[in-house]
């Protein structure tokens, strides 16, 4: 009941994981096949009255939309340990395989008859999965933290001597202390630019209505460099600090509680992420065809008060529109001139 108030994939995740472990009890113990089928019935039960409950109150999960691809699955158990270093994540996740197959090979690290049918099914369950399902990103990874949180209760592990286990405590400590300095050095970069945010809003008028562009060219937020994620979101914080309307903070309908109010549910950003500002200049000086892109932003001369541009520092990309009143070395906030041709 808690993991369906929570989060509907880890209830997803613990009934795969209850439904493995009878599969493994029904071959094991060679039940009656009516136990079995009583069994998933009870475990399925829960899943189907929540479709149903949410089909007749017109609820959702996201939207629709759903693509699978077999890209990247090979290669993301080496980057789910880090979000912020690929080259730091696939060193230690290299590093951690290594030491489980020693382990392994050496019998120290033995996993339970039970454990085996589990890991195989998450792994079949992870492969199966699409990268995006009813419009929720990544929804495949998020297969990787769960097994590696459920499998060690079906693990034994019984190191041969204190050399061992001294080298099992180096490997371990040096993973996570690896991760653990890269998030803290990611966090200290960003404390006086979270406290120069906060500051920037004593420049805004209580109530208005905030954008986000991204003086990024490119058409999303460079995957490359995880480390200038943090800033993006940041102007979402006027939310709380000026009551402002932030059309970028994260309120996807059918996944968070906090929803556009219907006047505003057209400026409600996709995906909430920042708007490149390539895009902004462009419906500015009325050079772009592509209304599907800019249906949110269209007219957002005339629906914003004030425009947050986050990322590398640049110059005023539009003089005669936007008037700097704050910045720093990640961000600048501009007001929004709304000059009669604006507002035509």
């Amino acid at each position: 009941m808690l993991l369906f108030a929570s989060h509907l994939f880890a209830l997803g995740v613990y009934g795969a994981t209850l439904g493995l472990h009878e599969l493994w009890r029904a071959f094991d113990r060679k039940c009656p096949a009516r136990d079995v089928a009583l069994r998933f019935l009870t475990l399925a039960t829960p899943a189907v009255a929540s479709l149903v409950i949410m089909r007749l109150t017109a609820g959702s999960v996201g939207s629709e939309r759903t693509f699978w691809s077999l890209d990247h699955k090979l290669l993301w158990p080496f980057f789910i340990m880090n979000g912020y270093s690929m080259a730091v994540s696939g060193a230690c996740a290299i590093v951690l395989m290594a030491a489980l197959y020693v382990a392994a090979r050496c019998s120290m690290l033995k996993l339970a008859p039970a454990g085996i049918w589990i890991a195989t099914g998450f792994a079949l369950l992870y492969l199966a999965l699409p990268p995006r399902l009813f419009d929720t990103a990544f929804a495949d990874i998020r297969v990787l933290p769960a097994v590696a949180l459920i499998l060690p209760a079906f693990c034994s592990l019984s190191l041969p001597g204190r050399r061992w286990t001294m080298a099992a405590l180096v490997i371990v400590g040096g993973i996570t202390l690896a991760n653990l300095g890269l998030v803290l050095d990611v966090w200290l970069s960003y404390r006086l630019e979270y406290s120069a945010v906060i500051e920037s809003f004593e420049h805004v008028d209580r109530g208005s209505r905030i954008l986000i562009g991204t003086s990024a060219e490119g058409e999303d937020p460079p995957f490359q460099d995880l480390t200038r994620f943090p800033v993006y979101y940041a102007p979402t914080l006027a939310v709380h600090y000026a009551n402002a309307f932030v059309s970028n903070l994260f309120t996807e309908t059918g996944k968070q509680p906090i929803q556009v109010r219907a006047e505003l549910r057209r400026l409600a950003v996709p995906n909430g992420g920042p708007v490149p500002i390539r895009l902004l200049r462009a419906i500015a000086e009325e050079r772009t065809t592509e209304p599907e892109e800019t249906a949110a932003v269209r007219t957002w001369y005339r629906d914003y008060d004030y425009l947050y541009l986050v990322g590398p520092a640049t110059a005023n990309p539009l003089p005669d529109l936007l008037e700097e009143l704050d910045g720093s070395g990640r961000f600048v906030l501009y007001k929004i001139r709304h000059t009669s041709r604006a507002c035509d």
